[in-house]
């Protein structure tokens, strides 16, 4: 495959301006709200606003150009999308987007999978500026990415195949979303509304039931302490019940020299802070976390998987605990205070078995969800190439 080492401000603009005095002065456009835009790569709505309203203040773009996240959690997350549908000329949108629009040297939906994937968002999470929760993606840091851009027919192949695998794997995820939706209608029949408590068990803390830890960051000048094998997760990947591998990875020497912890198989990542408060996942193998995310160790009166179950059924009532003026985040001390109606756990066991029964129907890894993987694994070595050459 003949290709050539760009940056990608050689091949796209990055923010390009628009000339509000070439644009009619009323009527409607196209509007996109980050939360118009879903963590799978796809455009969930286009809403309709008047031009004197939205012409001034928000980002503008059009058809063919590719909107990337740039606050976090959002693009931690993976929020972006190649806009396609826009039913006028220019569109306008979420100030928190940066906005890459294509030269003729790089097909668009190859530059959306281009920046949409876990090598990109494992990178740019380092380079963030800002203090707090309010970090942001610099547009300086995009502009000076090299890759190696294949010729234009390859770029529009690869593009083809990632959309066509990624098309089977939204077909499962539906399938997992039925089968998800089953198993929380079979826990409120069993267990009742695990907010109202209607069947009356026994109120617990969460932090009587099992041990509580808070994750950490090592120091991210130190870049020998993110090339090892443990797995580190932030609390944007916590989206599936299971999980086993993470963008990045620390070593043995990172977790002496800092916050971090090794937290144990078949324990719970629960997340605290902002849009990703209370997403749980249940770890798989030996992993470590930021200092974003919560860790549960299950205790004898409860059964992991009852919990994860648990969570995802009470979170919004868990999520108006959250503190904050700019930023609402839940801690370590607000979680282990909360209430849980504990019933037995030979009945949480019943719950579990029935569970893994719907689970196995659904498992094994299919061969388009290994080639998504595959081609998101090459993305995310062409850019783990390239940080060291990013300033």
């Amino acid at each position: 495959m003949t290709h050539c080492r760009v940056k990608l401000g050689e091949v796209a603009q990055l923010n390009p301006r628009l000339d509000l005095s070439k644009l009619p002065s009323s009527g409607s456009v196209g509007f996109i709200a980050m939360a118009d835009v879903g963590e799978n790569g796809e455009l969930l709505r286009v809403q309709r606003r008047c031009m004197s309203e939205v012409a001034k203040g928000y980002t503008s773009f059009r058809n063919g150009d590719v909107l990337l996240a740039k606050i976090t959690p959002c693009f931690e997350n993976g929020k972006a999308v190649l806009v396609e549908g826009l039913f006028s000329e220019v569109g306008f949108g979420s100030t928190e987007f940066h906005v890459l629009r294509p030269s003729e040297k790089i097909d668009a939906q190859f530059l959306f999978y281009l920046v949409w994937n876990s090598g990109l968002r494992a990178i740019g999470r380092s380079r963030m500026t800002g203090s707090g929760g309010q970090k942001r993606l610099p547009v300086g840091f995009l502009k000076s990415l090299e890759f190696d851009l294949p010729l234009l027919n390859e770029q529009k192949r690869i593009a083809r195949i990632i959309e066509k695998a990624e098309g089977v794997r939204r077909k499962r995820d539906e399938v997992n979303r039925l089968a998800d939706a089953f198993l929380k209608a079979t826990f409120i029949k069993m267990f009742g509304d695990p907010v109202t408590n209607p069947k009356g068990w026994s109120i617990r803390k969460f932090g009587d039931l099992g041990q509580w830890a808070s994750g950490g960051t090592p120091d991210r000048t130190r870049s020998d302490f993110f090339q090892g094998s443990i797995p580190w997760f932030s609390a944007g990947e916590l989206n599936a019940m299971y999980v086993s591998e993470s963008s990045e990875r620390i070593t043995d020497l990172a977790l002496t020299k800092s916050s971090a912890k090794l937290f144990v198989e078949g324990s719970l990542l629960l997340g605290m802070y902002d849009t990703a408060a209370f997403k749980a996942s249940i770890l798989q193998v030996r992993a470590s976390s930021n200092q974003a995310c919560a860790n549960f160790r299950p205790g004898p009166a409860v059964i992991v998987e009852w919990f994860y179950y648990f969570i995802q059924l009470s979170k919004e009532h868990f999520l108006l605990r959250r503190r904050g003026v700019r930023q609402k985040n839940l801690n370590l001390g607000m979680i282990q205070a909360f209430d849980v109606p504990l019933p037995p756990v030979g009945l949480q066991e019943e719950f579990v078995r029935i569970v893994r029964q719907v689970r196995k129907i659904h498992a094994g890894g299919s061969a388009a969800e290994s080639l998504c993987k595959d081609l998101a694994e090459s993305l995310r070595n062409t850019f783990l190439g390239a940080q060291s050459e990013v300033g």
